[in-house]
C-alpha cells in the first residue's frame, strides 16, 4: 500500500508513481513553487542561512541577521560591487575575500553579479576584480548596447512587415 502525499504547492495527490521525495504533483506546481521561493529577500536569505548552518559558522555572525544581510544587498543598490550589474534574481549574490574559507560576516565582499562570481572563480582576487573594474562596466555597457541594438533591429522589422 501506498503512501498518499499531498502537493505543498496545490494541495492536490501527488502521483504513486512519482519518485519517492517529490512533494509536487506536476511541472506546473514544480514551476510556481521555484518562482515563489527565489527572489525574495527572505528566500535568499533562507538560502544563505542553509550554508552558513551546513557551514557551521557560529550563530553570532552577523550574516544570520535578516536586516544585516538586507543592508549588504542595498549598500550597492543592490548592484554587483565589481561591474555595477543589477543582481541576479536568485541565490545569496555574496562574494567572499578569501574562496577557501567560509561565508562569514569577515570574509564577505559584498553582493556580486552572476557573471562577475562566475569570472571570478578562485582564479582572481577580489582586489585584482577591483583593478579590473572599470572595464567589466565597459564589457557590460557595450553588451547592454549591442542587446537593446538587436531589439530595435526587431521591433523595426516587426513594424516593416505590418
Amino acid at each position: 500500500m501506498s503512501k498518499e502525499r499531498i502537493c505543498i504547492e496545490c494541495g492536490g495527490w501527488v502521483p504513486d508513481d512519482a519518485p519517492p521525495r517529490t512533494r509536487v504533483c506536476s511541472e506546473e506546481c514544480r514551476s510556481a513553487r521555484k518562482a515563489a521561493s527565489t527572489g525574495s529577500l527572505d528566500a535568499r536569505h533562507k538560502l544563505l542561512v542553509a550554508i552558513l548552518t551546513r557551514e557551521h559558522c557560529p550563530l553570532t555572525d552577523p550574516l544570520f541577521s535578516k536586516n544585516y544581510f538586507e543592508k549588504i544587498l542595498l549598500a550597492n543598490d543592490s548592484r554587483c560591487i565589481y561591474d555595477d550589474a543589477p543582481l541576479s534574481p536568485s541565490g545569496h549574490t555574496l562574494d567572499r575575500v578569501n574562496n577557501k574559507k567560509f561565508h562569514t560576516a569577515a570574509n564577505v565582499i559584498g553582493p556580486v553579479c552572476s557573471d562577475c562570481n562566475s569570472l571570478r572563480g578562485d582564479r582572481l582576487t577580489a582586489e585584482e576584480m577591483f583593478i579590473l573594474r572599470p572595464k567589466l562596466i565597459e564589457i557590460r555597457e557595450r553588451r547592454e548596447l549591442v542587446r537593446m541594438d538587436r531589439w530595435r533591429r526587431n521591433i523595426l522589422k516587426i513594424n516593416r512587415a505590418h
